[in-house]
């Protein structure tokens, strides 16, 4: 934990990273493990940002429909293919929840994302079905609410959060664009 806080402080560059890092306890607020994306530790500088391996994949479904141009709209009965890509590469990134699961054999793991998962302020919420929100500055800001929908990802925003990229469910026919609160979680 301290080595992952450490890092983001030495990588904070903005008034939004430096909240963030203030809002982190000295100490790990929970018992457990914490892993990065690949992506996030070359970023953060936990490991080489050379490398030659793959940060992660996406896919996309082929048999849904997708308006690949939303400059004019999403066509109805289609869906926002930017914002899907969005979605998706933003998890590969590290924008996931893992809420104390258990990963191989390694139980109460927890994310960098975890860290700002807050259900009141001052109140650290590491339970996905709980309902919770994303707060840079300690719970005092709800900046959007985290999906506890099954079916979909907790680390997604909920059904509150409507046409964003980063909504555990999205809707045809609609502009899912990326919002304040989508760019303050990356």
């Amino acid at each position: 934990y301290s080595q992952l806080a450490s890092a983001l402080a030495a990588d904070a560059t903005s008034a939004t990273d430096a909240s963030a890092v203030a809002s982190l306890p000295t100490t790990s607020p929970v018992n457990g493990a914490y892993w990065l994306t690949t992506a996030q530790a070359q970023a953060l500088g936990l490991a080489p940002a050379a490398s030659s391996s793959v940060n992660g994949y996406v896919g996309f479904s082929s048999s849904l429909p997708f308006t690949y141009n939303d400059s004019s709209g999403v066509a109805s009965g289609t869906y926002d293919f930017e914002g899907v890509a969005l979605h998706e590469i933003t998890e590969v990134m590290g924008r996931a929840l893992l809420t104390g699961t258990t990963i191989g054999s390694t139980s109460n793991s927890y994310s960098l994302y975890d860290l700002f998962h807050y259900s009141a302020p001052g109140v650290r919420d590491f339970s996905p079905s709980t309902p919770g929100y994303f707060s840079v500055d300690g719970g005092t800001t709800d900046l959007a609410a985290f999906n506890t929908a099954s079916g979909g990802d907790a680390g997604d925003w909920a059904s509150s959060v409507v046409n964003d990229a980063f909504d555990a469910f999205s809707s045809s026919g609609v502009i899912n664009g990326v919002s304040a609160a989508d760019l303050s979680a990356l």
